[in-house]
Order: C-alpha cells, then structure tokens, then sequence
C-alpha cells in the first residue's frame, strides 16, 4: 500500500465518503497487479501485488473502508470483489 491515509494525504482528516470505485489491472508484460481507489477524481489509495485473489481484494478494500460512514463501493463484475466485501460485512 502506498503510504497514504484512505483520504489520500498523509494525515488529512477523516471525510464523509459518498462512493468510492475501486479497480484492479494487470501490468503490460508484467505479473504485478495496480489495485487503486478513487474518490470524485481523488486518488485514495494504490496497492500494488504479485496476485489477483480474494485476500489481495479484502486487503485493499479493508483500507479503504476507513471512513466515517459507509460509502457505496463501486466495482466491477469481479467475483473476488463481492466475496471480499461480504467477510468485511
């Protein structure tokens, strides 16, 4: 994980999160995964790993699930997603 707060700057102050997408890529020619979080155009957090799995997914996304409500997550059709988030439920 990058060394980022899940409001994107070091330190910032906890913020009301609405949604917050999230994707996951393969690297051109690489076996490295870029996991990012973003929110209204901010860049919330970026993970990169070896692996595409349901722990890398609950990993990310229990990072970024540290706001002072509960936002929308906003993902794609990716099975590993919905698992994650039910055992973060």
């Amino acid at each position: 994980m990058v060394p980022c707060s899940e409001e994107g700057v070091e330190g910032a102050e906890k913020k009301r999160r609405r949604y917050i997408a999230v994707d996951e890529t393969k690297l051109h020619g690489d076996q490295v995964y870029v996991w990012v979080a973003r929110d209204a155009g901010e860049v919330l957090a970026v993970r990169v790993s070896y692996t595409r799995s349901v722990l890398d997914a609950e990993l990310f996304l229990e990072q970024i699930l540290r706001c002072e409500n509960k936002p929308i997550i906003l993902v794609d059709h990716e099975p590993r997603y919905v698992d994650a988030l039910k055992s973060l439920a």
